[in-house]
């Protein structure tokens, strides 16, 4: 059964225990204010979260799916910014590509040798999810735990949390993940380009294809094409989406293993932070980006995804990721 808690509660029982984690990230009020509050309603029937403030829909949490995932996720302005295909019938101009690329989630290619990428043989199973509202009302925060499971094996345990805020003409989603060992034994991560912080972007966002109307950019200046398999601090698309500007831009945080992170992201609309595809990005031997977790160990990972309405410059975005990376 999912819980919707309040903050008395939560403060209780202390975030750290409910990540699980003594070091994990603390509940910041540093970013600018949110501007409006939040709510949200558990379909306990299709085991999803819907999150809307007074202006409109957010997002909504999906742990009905092979893999958990947010979808859809909309701009403050109401635009829709991920594909719709393959968890909705494909929209105008969409692509009936990629069927694993189903709203924003997080999946790899190699874990232990298991492909949970494109989903095959392979599933994360949720467990102990909870949502809870903090200044009141202001900031959502919904945690769980899933079991990326092959077969009847627990490879890996994830436990996930998404903090969700409304500022002017802002969505910020952000997205916490710590990973560690299924079992008793350590956990190869492997180096492949297939993975792994992960969103598909509706099309207009794209930067080619019949109805590409997108520009994509990063931190270092790199556009278009050239962003893919660069490492950088942040990278963002802007376009626009049913006659509205937008801009999503993925920072990826300076304490995440790997900093900066290579990125995933092509001209059609996958849009994804790797941090282990060093063979594929680079050129270098196979394995290169490999990265053991062992018995006792994890891996904590922090990123940030910001949806605007309008184009934003990459200053702005800069100085978003200088915010995010200084707490």
């Amino acid at each position: 059964m999912r819980r919707a808690l309040v903050a008395p509660l939560l403060l209780s029982i202390g975030f750290g225990s409910l990540l699980g984690c003594a070091g994990g990230p603390r509940i910041s009020t540093d970013s600018p204010p949110a501007t409006s509050r939040i709510e949200m309603q558990w379909n306990e029937t299709q085991d999803q979260l819907v999150i809307r403030s007074k202006d409109g829909p957010i997002s909504t949490l999906r742990l009905d799916r092979t893999r958990p995932c947010l979808f859809p996720i909309h701009s403050p302005a109401g635009s829709m910014v991920l594909r719709r295909h393959p968890i909705e019938a494909a929209g105008s101009g969409e692509q009936q590509d990629h069927p694993h690329h189903a709203g924003s989630w997080i999946a790899h290619g190699s874990i232990d040798g298991h492909d949970f990428w494109h989903g095959e043989e392979t599933q994360q199973i949720p467990r102990d999810w909870s949502s809870f509202l903090l200044d009141d009302g202001k900031i959502l925060l919904a945690s769980g735990k899933l079991d990326w499971m092959a077969g009847d094996q627990k490879v890996l345990e994830e436990i996930r949390t998404y903090d969700f805020r409304v500022e002017d003409r802002l969505h910020r989603i952000e997205i916490w993940s710590l990973w560690k060992p299924g079992g008793e034994e350590s956990v190869r991560i492997g180096d492949t380009k297939e993975g792994t912080f992960a969103l598909r972007l509706t099309p207009t966002l794209r930067i080619d294809g019949p109805v590409a109307a997108g520009h994509g950019f990063n931190s270092n200046g790199q556009t278009g094409s050239q962003i893919w398999g660069k490492r950088a601090r942040w990278v963002a698309y802007s376009g626009p989406v049913d006659g509205q500007q937008v801009t999503v831009a993925f920072l990826d945080h300076e304490d995440n293993p790997r900093h900066p992170t290579w990125w995933h992201a092509r001209t059609y609309g996958l849009f994804a932070a790797n941090p282990f595809g060093q063979h594929d990005f680079e050129k270098k031997p196979a394995g290169a980006g490999d990265l053991l977790i062992g018995p006792g160990e994890d891996l904590f990972f922090r990123h940030q995804l910001l949806i605007f309405d309008g184009s934003v410059s990459a200053e702005r975005i800069e100085q978003e990721w200088i915010r995010f990376s200084s707490r």
